[in-house]
């Protein structure tokens, strides 16, 4: 069982490695993908949501989404700053 804490893992992970017998960054790297993965999930429901309620066009719905993970790979992203012009639909404040 490792109990060496990586200084860049999370606390959350290296003590869930510890109750588990797997490597810290192991277990580090599955909560990141899963956190990015619950991310993108959201962010993908609501911009079809948006795009069902009219606010936005499947076009739009994915350039935000380009955007967005343009943003989060550390890629600049094209165009306007993040989200644009995205604060002007209520629905996304929702």
């Amino acid at each position: 069982m490792k109990e060496h804490c990586d200084s860049n893992a999370s606390e959350l992970a290296a003590k869930v490695a510890v109750i588990l017998g797997l490597d810290v960054a192991v277990v580090d790297g599955a909560i990141k993908q899963a956190r990015k993965q619950l991310r993108d999930e959201a962010v993908q429901k609501k911009l079809n949501a948006l795009v069902e309620n009219g606010k936005l066009t499947q076009e739009q719905a994915d350039e935000y989404l380009d955007r967005i993970h343009s943003k989060l790979e550390g890629t600049p992203a094209n165009g306007k700053q993040f989200f644009g012009k995205m604060g002007r639909h209520k629905g996304w404040k929702g």
